[in-house]
């Protein structure tokens, strides 16, 4: 008497399985939109390099509070951002860090840094 060998997942393989994609499905979710507000903070700062580089640092940072505005950025604002000269240029340096609830009390920190230097246009 021969047995029929049995092919595919259990009921149990399933479930493991949509445990597991819905894992990283939620967290994905949860970290999607922070990177999107970085991409945006990154865009603000990619912007600001052909301004003059004889433009004041209040001038600078009043610019650069109007383009996260636009660009609704809510977890950053102009004051968050380093400005100094550094052999004659500016150099305009941000490092935040962005906080989101995953499940529970559990939370994800994620540490953004970026650095651009005023060329001029």
């Amino acid at each position: 008497m021969l047995m029929k060998q049995q092919k595919g997942m259990t009921f149990l393989g399933y479930v493991l399985v949509l445990g597991i994609i819905g894992f990283f499905a939620i967290m994905a979710m949860k970290l999607t939109p922070l990177y999107l507000e970085y991409q945006s903070v990154n865009n603000v700062m990619q912007g600001i390099t052909k301004e003059p580089q004889t433009i004041t640092p209040q001038a600078l940072r009043s610019t650069i509070g109007k383009r996260l505005n636009v660009n609704n950025v809510n977890r950053v604002e102009a004051k968050d951002f380093k400005i100094r000269r550094e052999k004659g240029r500016l150099v305009v340096s941000i490092a935040y860090n962005a906080e989101t609830k995953f499940v529970g009390n559990l939370f994800f920190l994620v540490k953004f840094e970026n650095e651009v230097e005023i060329t001029g246009p």
